[in-house]
């Protein structure tokens, strides 16, 4: 019974290496992700620690044996959900889960991902001036977003076509509030915030102006985007214009 088994083991290992072969025939690579950089040598270290002795010790599950795209699809998902990890946490992880592998098939990839989770080094701290953006950066999403939600003028601009604009100068005005609200001290900000007519230059006297205009804002702690009515009909004109330009073309 045992030789029996053993024979269907290598049997099934054969009929997956002559799929693999048709598939590299081909350019398919099923489990690499076609990328640069270091998120390849990441995908490259999943498929050296994981995917390569995965499938020299184990055979895959009966429902991917008999087709081949299935079986490359379910390769790179380990590759996707494990392409986090670094080299030493994926060769320990793998250790660990042969360790305590009790049948004859492919570990889930939920299975590695546990070990990996658990043998990973902890992320590291971040820091004051990193905190300070993370919540500048949730703060001026927030806003943003319930801003064109809710309000007239972005309604009015969806209606009118000019919306990208709107919504470009809200997230920029929100994030520069932002950043003064939590005390950032190297502001970035957009020079769309800036009427074309009013930009000076060093920068800094540029910005200076245009912190004048939200004080009030910064001193309640509470984000606040006023759009001037010159930039509102500025942006309605361009529109018009761009569609009288579409309407002539046809």
């Amino acid at each position: 019974m045992t030789t029996d088994c053993t024979l269907i083991v290598v049997a099934i290992m054969n009929l997956m290496k002559v799929r693999l072969a048709q598939l590299r025939r081909y350019g398919v690579k099923p489990w690499l992700i076609i990328c640069k950089g270091k998120r390849r040598r990441v995908t490259e270290a999943v498929e050296t620690f994981i995917i390569k002795p995965m499938l020299t010790l184990y055979p895959p599950p009966q429902h991917l044996r008999n087709d081949p795209e299935a079986f490359a699809e379910a390769l790179a998902t380990y590759v996707r959900v494990l392409a986090r990890f670094d080299r030493g946490t994926l060769a320990r992880a793998w250790d660990q889960v042969v360790a305590s592998q009790s049948y004859w098939c492919w570990p889930s990839p939920g299975m590695i991902v546990e070990a990996c989770c658990g043998l990973a080094p902890p992320p590291p701290a971040i820091g004051e001036n990193e905190q300070r953006h993370l919540r500048a950066q949730a703060l001026a999403d927030a806003y943003a977003s319930r801003f064109m939600k809710t309000t007239h003028l972005a309604r009015l601009a969806r209606d009118e076509g000019w919306l990208p604009e709107l919504a470009e100068y809200v997230r920029e005005a929100a994030w520069v509030q932002a950043q003064l609200i939590e005390g950032i001290k190297q502001i970035g900000f957009a020079t769309l915030l800036i009427p074309e007519d009013q930009r000076v230059e060093p920068a800094a006297d540029c910005f200076a102006t245009y912190r004048e205009t939200i004080t009030a804002s910064i001193e309640r702690g509470r984000i606040r985007v006023s759009v001037p009515p010159g930039r509102v009909r500025e942006w309605r004109n361009e529109e018009q214009r761009e569609q009288a330009k579409r309407v002539s073309e046809r």
